[in-house]
């Protein structure tokens, strides 16, 4: 008992050196905690570019001229998605109720004749699309650089995202240095 008392004590001992020495007037360790401050703060900001670039490139993924009836018949099928999961529906029919199987299985229908649809609603879209090929031509060559153009900007921010959180890691060492200088300093 006496030595778990006596290890508690040391670690309430270490935490306040630790305390006392991150509270110093050591000019070069104040300015490195500054530092390791705003890089963190950076590398929160280049995370929320690459989050917004992320989006944008799924948008203009997902921005492929479509008809009326195929907007729809997506937003049906998120719509069934979203249902499915507030009501926790199996495939597995494992649910509690017969009313929530015979709800999955008409969900699962309803599902199915959905994508058929969808399905079919892109084929005639394609196949009979008002615009010409000209101007399909041009929205996939706008399409295509729009997804390069997100794609280059996220490599690049995920590159500044690494080299910022290297230079936390370099400054973390610093701190870490230049305490155990001072420790070794004030015996």
């Amino acid at each position: 008992m006496a030595l778990y008392k006596l290890n508690e004590s040391s670690d309430i001992l270490f935490e306040s050196m630790d305390f006392i020495l991150e509270n110093t007037d050591d000019s070069r360790l104040n300015s490195n905690y500054r530092l390791k401050e705003k890089l963190e703060e950076n590398l929160l900001e280049v995370e929320d570019k690459i989050k917004h670039y992320e989006a944008e490139l799924r948008n203009t993924i997902n921005s492929k001229p479509r008809s009326w009836l195929e907007r729809k018949l997506v937003e049906f099928k998120v719509k069934l998605r979203k249902f499915e999961l507030k009501h926790k529906l199996t495939k597995s029919n494992k649910s509690k109720s017969i009313l929530q199987k015979i709800v999955s299985i008409l969900t699962r229908i309803v599902k199915f004749i959905n994508d058929k649809l969808l399905k079919f609603t892109r084929y005639i879209t394609d196949k009979f699309g008002k615009s010409d090929e000209s101007d399909r031509a041009s929205e996939r060559v706008h399409r295509i650089n729009m997804i390069r153009l997100n794609r280059a900007r996220i490599k690049g921010y995920e590159g500044l995202r690494d080299s910022y959180k290297k230079d936390i890691r370099d400054t973390d060492d610093m701190i870490k240095r230049r305490i155990d200088f001072l420790k070794n300093d004030k015996k």
